[in-house]
């Protein structure tokens, strides 16, 4: 398996954890899946605050912040591409996804 299989492995782990066990479950296994200085941007923080959340204690507060507002959240089925986790950005579509990711490799 190469480096970048296992990190998708990886992601995987925690996408399946917090589908099972909730942000709990999830939170214990942030430090080991992602970069110390990851950025994440979730679609509504985003677009209606203008917040994003940088680091593991990001990653912490924005989903103690979902969980506290709206319990338990799923989301629909993710789609993982070989890299290290650098940053999760949410997207409205998967066509939105994907545009901003090649614009990203031609950039």
């Amino acid at each position: 398996m190469t480096a970048a299989e296992e990190h998708v492995e990886l992601l995987r782990r925690w996408n399946d954890t917090y589908e099972s066990d909730g942000f709990e479950g999830a939170e214990k296994i942030i430090e080991e899946i992602f970069d110390p200085e990851v950025e994440f941007s979730p679609l509504l923080a985003r677009e209606l605050e203008g917040r994003t959340f940088n680091g593991h204690e990001g990653l912490r507060t924005f989903f103690g912040e979902l969980n506290d507002t709206l319990g338990e959240v799923r989301y629909e089925q993710a789609e993982f591409q070989d890299d290290l986790v650098r940053r999760l950005t949410a997207y409205g579509s998967r066509d939105q996804a994907m545009r901003a990711a090649r614009e990203a490799q031609n950039a």
